[in-house]
């Protein structure tokens, strides 16, 4: 099977690409670069999907998968909503979330890939623990 793996650097990225490596075809991308994770699978391209929606479309044109899985998510502070405060850095951090998630969708779309995979990790486990609950300004947005 032909995978491309977003977030192929997070902490659950990179175990997905070490496991998955072994018996399919994996093209891992990510916004940073890890010598590790690049040489171990081969195949990864250092890529923002919030500003590279058309190198991201040739990459899903080229390598013609048969799943996609979406991990990539900007964590920096504010940006999965984990605070009170609504400025422009929260919100710019959002925006960027959105973009690289309408990117990957659009190029799922176009390019007929058959399966994709969402996960947000920082929502599931930081929300999960502890019991987080979003700021109400935040769900009311939403």
């Amino acid at each position: 099977m032909r995978l491309i793996i977003t977030g192929s650097i997070g902490t659950i990225g990179s175990v997905l690409v070490r496991g998955l490596k072994k018996e399919h075809d994996v093209v891992g991308i990510d916004c940073r670069y890890d010598t590790e994770v690049r040489d171990g699978n081969g195949q990864f391209a250092q890529l923002d999907l919030a500003s590279g929606a058309s190198m991201f479309g040739a990459i899903v044109e080229k390598t013609k998968p048969d799943a996609l899985i979406h991990l990539a998510w900007d964590v920096r502070e504010g940006a999965a909503g984990l605070n009170d405060r609504l400025d422009d850095a929260t919100w710019t951090a959002h925006e960027s979330n959105e973009r690289m998630i309408r990117n990957v969708l659009s190029s799922v779309v176009r390019h007929k890939v058959p399966r994709l995979i969402l996960a947000s990790s920082v929502h599931a486990a930081i929300g999960h623990l502890g019991g987080y609950e979003y700021p109400a300004s935040i769900r009311e947005r939403t």
